[in-house]
Order: structure tokens, then C-alpha cells, then sequence
């Protein structure tokens, strides 16, 4: 083989290696990777969450994990009945969930309700995590947490 044959092809793949695809070809933006916030007063494991707009949802984990994505509002469930929505964040509270984040009292009925909610629901009592049990009733009626007779 002749040197200007190794030459050209040396200058062809040199040439066709950087030419890489780069540009501005109007390709879609990588999505963020979800991250992983948990619901807990004591974890709250078998929540149902929807992630919006995201569209992510499932059951909270064993460890009241859920995912969600930045801008996202997760809305959590029990009994077939949306109990409340609060912007995704690392930690997720009653208080944030029922919108007393400002300081946590046993004084706020509602959140306190909803501590006593998931307390009465707990399918493995002794534990430290909440677990809601995968098979419960439609709830009849929308519950008002900010009720004081609850």
C-alpha cells in the first residue's frame, strides 16, 4: 500500500471522527432523572402518589419513598380518595401535606387528623413505619381533615 493511500485514508477517517453529529439538530432535552422524596411522620409505606406533570406514580415504599421530578405537585391517596398535594420535596409531612408549614404544632387539626388517620390504618402496628393496607374500602365520603371532631 502506498503511503498516499494510508495518508488519504488516515485524513478520510480523521475527517468522518470529527464529524461527530454535534449541531443543532433539534433533538429532544434528556429528562432529568426523578428524585426520591419520602412521606414521614414515621414513614408511610403503601401510599398511592401521582407525580403531576410528570406522570410518575405508584405506592410510597417501606420507607415512604416516592418519586417525583422538579415542578412536580404529588397528590397522595387512601381509600380511593385523594387526601392532599404538596409541591415535591425531600420530606413530605402531614403539616406540609394539609399547608401548615410554617411551625408544626399538635394544635393544627388537621394534620393531627391525618397523623390519627394513618396511625388507625396501620396494617403492621409496633413498627416504625406506617403501612397503609394494599386492599381498603372506598371511603364514602371526601374527609376534611380540618374538621375538629374528626
Amino acid at each position: 500500500m502506498s503511503r498516499l493511500t494510508v495518508l488519504f485514508s488516515l485524513v478520510v477517517s480523521f475527517a468522518l471522527a470529527s464529524c461527530g453529529g454535534g449541531g443543532d439538530g433539534g433533538g429532544t432535552q434528556p429528562v432529568a432523572a426523578p428524585s426520591t422524596g419520602i412521606v414521614s411522620d414515621s414513614p408511610v409505606q403503601g401510599l398511592i402518589y401521582s407525580s403531576v406533570p410528570s406522570g410518575l406514580s405508584g405506592l410510597t415504599g417501606p420507607n415512604g419513598e416516592f418519586l417525583y421530578r422538579a415542578g412536580d405537585t404529588v397528590t397522595f391517596s387512601i381509600g380511593g380518595r385523594v387526601i392532599a398535594g404538596a409541591p415535591g420535596q425531600p420530606q413530605i409531612t402531614p403539616f406540609t401535606l394539609l399547608g401548615n408549614t410554617t411551625v408544626p404544632s399538635v394544635t393544627h387539626v388537621g394534620p393531627v387528623n391525618l397523623a390519627q388517620l394513618l396511625l388507625a390504618l396501620d396494617a403492621v402496628p409496633g413498627t416504625e413505619t406506617l403501612t397503609v393496607p394494599a386492599a381498603l374500602p372506598m371511603f364514602p365520603v371526601q374527609t376534611d381533615f380540618g374538621q375538629s371532631e374528626f
